[in-house]
């Protein structure tokens, strides 16, 4: 839902579609910090997969 929501805006965005108003800077933020999460909880899983060191040091 969440990824789906984020390129349904895209598209809108990109193709100069109007916006829907309810998707305020509240959501944007909530939505960011989702995206970080689930990238850096994958990240881990593949470095823990492979044996790769976990490398943090440009993390936010």
């Amino acid at each position: 839902m969440l990824f789906e929501r984020l390129i349904e805006h895209r598209h809108y965005l990109i193709h100069q579609a109007t916006l829907t108003v309810d998707y305020y800077l509240e959501s944007l933020k909530s939505d960011i910090k989702s995206i970080e999460f689930a990238v850096s909880a994958i990240y881990e899983d593949i470095t823990r997969k492979y044996g790769w060191e976990h490398d943090t040091s440009d993390a936010m």
